[in-house]
């Protein structure tokens, strides 16, 4: 979406009419609008067939690669919000050392530019994705690469489950985020501030901070990019490696800072589920959460700074009342903790 600036330079204080700061200040909101611009967004809700489509530039995706064998992923009905008729997609175990699920995406108008075009020189931008894993089949697992005139960056999920980011000629960043191998959704976030440093957010929730003021470069050869895959250029095209295994869901790149309370990292868009509520009247405990949206488990843990701890809460929920499921249990020791969490 444009953004049409307003005259700031023509505009000058006085009776009737608004105080500089004022014009100022709408000056720099509309700045900031302009700054923020949505690049590509796949809800992959197609369901079926072979290509995809961005709701934002309409950039054409094609699963699987024209003559390289078992290369398409496939859609499945699996996805962060458990809606009817809401999809991801699915990228299958590696077939071969160069061989593995990708989608290819054509990039003609060049679409994919981080360059401001207000400043002409800020390429900050933000990549966002839900995934769910499969067991990886190496070190490194890419989610998005792109080579091309407006961005050349990798952003991949290494061995350990942790968010990394390659700015092609400049640095290879690993972080400290690392997302839950729990066999359900995970949302994750990279968020560079051209200049100022790399934030890592998964669900929501800034998980590290990378000092970093070097950019990423621009002017690449491709035309394209890959998602599930870093495929090779010629005169090897077609070939690849560090798959993805597992599902993908809602993946999008925007230039410039998306805040993270604005980032996709509701399982729901738009919705923010309630948490719940707990009461302790008596020697027992009576936990309460809404019935839609639908598809949530109840958690508990000991120890909620081991992010592997959680598990499911046995006979839960206990009762639904108009609305509303109950969960009753006793007071136990050590104290235990609840989250409600979507498979």
């Amino acid at each position: 979406m444009k953004t049409k600036m307003p005259d700031c330079k023509s505009r000058t204080p006085g009776r009737g009419k608004l105080s500089q700061a004022l014009w100022l200040a709408i000056c720099l909101a509309a700045v900031s609008a302009s700054a923020q611009t949505v690049l590509f967004n796949f809800p992959f809700n197609e369901g079926s067939g072979t290509n995809i489509a961005s709701s934002v530039n309409t950039l054409p995706g094609t699963l699987g690669m024209e003559l390289v064998a078992d290369s398409a992923p496939t859609f499945s009905t699996d996805t962060p919000s458990g809606l009817a008729g809401d999809y991801s997609i699915a990228f299958a175990s590696v077939v071969g050392d160069y061989t593995g699920n990708r989608i290819h995406v054509e990039d003609p108008g060049l679409a994919i530019d981080v360059t401001d075009p207000i400043t002409g020189t800020n390429r900050s931008f933000t990549f966002q994705c839900w995934v769910k894993f499969g067991e990886q089949p190496g070190a490194r697992a890419t989610l998005f690469d792109n080579n091309g005139p407006g961005m050349k960056a990798n952003i991949a999920i290494l061995g350990d489950r942790s968010i990394a980011l390659t700015t092609y000629g400049i640095l290879d960043m690993t972080s400290s985020a690392k997302v839950v191998d729990d066999g359900m959704w995970h949302h994750i976030a990279v968020v560079h501030e051209d200049g100022v440093e790399v934030r890592f957010c998964i669900d929501g929730i800034v998980r590290d901070i990378v000092t970093y003021t070097n950019g990423v470069n621009v002017n690449g050869p491709q035309a394209y990019f890959h998602m599930g895959m870093e495929v090779w250029d010629w005169p090897e095209y077609g070939s690849g490696v560090n798959p993805f295994v597992g599902k993908i869901d809602r993946m999008s790149l925007t230039r410039g800072v998306v805040a993270v309370n604005d980032l996709d990292w509701r399982p729901v868009s738009g919705v923010t589920p309630s948490a719940p509520s707990l009461a302790s009247p008596k020697p027992a405990i009576e936990i309460s959460w809404p019935t839609m949206p639908a598809g949530y488990l109840l958690q508990s843990t000991t120890n909620v700074a081991d992010t592997n701890s959680w598990v499911n809460v046995v006979n839960s929920p206990s009762a639904v009342g108009p609305g509303t499921y109950y969960f009753y249990g006793p007071v136990s020791s050590p104290q235990r903790f609840y989250r409600l969490v979507k498979p």
